[in-house]
């Protein structure tokens, strides 16, 4: 049986309010080619644990899926626990049921059976021709030179936040917001002799500068993307060979919009143990802005005069009227391991 990458899994995190980006999935490894009799025998077993569960609670799985997929008919047929290899993140008080077809999956709560989360598998031959006008649009703003080929597309709903299609292909990805229709999201890769020297540069420069090293050299594989809900704008992601710094820069303006300094991140072994370390502000606004002006001014070019400051455990958002608002992420320690620049506040 393949491995399928399922967005589920990362669903699941976000339940657990753990802070991902938007386009982030996890990778559900089911388990290794079986025998056929093996395999049959597992099928059945999933089979009968549906069997056992309330049948109200199927009609309604069942129900949420056709509301996505209307003109499919759906015939759920496996349910599978947190105790089953490669379902560890549904933990012990979550169920996942199947269609028979494997392409469409609701995630459910055990206590109650209520829905958590719903996915489904969709064909490029199955959407709506206004849906696919969207995506074909979406790749050529990102670039038009390019025909990139979509082999997979999902719809997924979570929750009010969490509400759209998602688009993969070869070197291609991207999301459409269920509720308007538009494209929210599209990012592809490039080698890195094929993007500007310019941008290339200052993340090289900037990455060698974070991590104090000037031998430090850029990943050879650049990831440019737009967000269409930040005014278009176009940015290039570097990284450098380790993965420990990450940098973006805005390819209309070449200048720096983040960096992620992951050397200086600190892990926290739980989400309360995170909260209660940053139960109680580690800066006043005074000694937030002296910890962060420097930065901020060596790698914006801003200075934070001026500026207020609002803090939520461990981020700390710099703004001011019509200036960039500056937001960064401290560890433990006070230092700053993440920073990135937003669109100027109105005035």
């Amino acid at each position: 049986m393949k491995s399928y990458k399922f967005m589920l899994a990362a669903i699941t995190v976000s339940l657990l309010a753990t802070s991902l980006p938007a386009n982030f999935t996890l990778h559900t490894a089911y388990a290794a080619e079986q025998p056929t009799n093996e395999a049959a025998k597992k099928t059945a077993i999933k089979a009968s644990a549906l069997d056992n569960l309330d049948p109200a609670i199927i009609e309604t799985a069942k129900k949420a899926l056709q509301e996505l997929a209307p003109k499919r008919t759906m015939e759920l047929a496996a349910m599978h626990s947190g105790a089953e290899a490669g379902y560890e993140y549904l933990g012990e008080d979550r169920l996942l049921i199947e269609d028979k077809d494997n392409r469409a999956r609701v995630m459910i709560g055990k206590a109650k059976g209520d829905i958590l989360a719903c996915e489904i598998n969709f064909t490029w031959q199955e959407l709506d021709t206004s849906l696919q006008s969207v995506i074909q649009k979406a790749m050529k703003s990102l670039d038009a030179q390019q025909k990139f080929k979509i082999t997979q597309i999902t719809r997924v709903k979570a929750d009010k936040d969490m509400n759209h299609w998602t688009f993969n292909g070869s070197n291609i990805s991207g999301m459409v917001d269920a509720v308007t229709g538009k494209a929210t999201y599209v990012s592809t890769d490039y080698a890195l002799a094929k993007i500007d020297s310019k941008w290339s540069a200052l993340a090289k420069k900037t990455i060698q500068s974070l991590s104090a090293d000037k031998n430090k050299q850029l990943r050879n594989f650049v990831q440019v993307y737009i967000g269409m809900e930040a005014e278009n704008q176009k940015t290039a992601s570097f990284s450098d060979e380790s993965g420990r710094y990450l940098v973006k820069v805005n390819t209309a303006t070449g200048k720096l919009t983040s960096f992620v300094n992951y050397k200086d991140f600190i892990h926290y072994a739980s989400e309360e143990a995170r909260k209660k370390a940053f139960a109680k502000p580690f800066y006043t606004s005074d000694k937030a802005i002296a910890a962060a002006a420097p930065m901020v001014k060596q790698y914006f070019g801003l200075d934070l005069k001026g500026y207020q400051v609002h803090v939520k455990q461990e981020q700390y958002t710099f703004t001011k009227q019509g200036k960039p608002s500056v937001y960064g992420k401290i560890n433990g320690k006070g230092k700053f391991w993440s920073m990135s620049l937003t669109a100027p506040t109105a005035s």
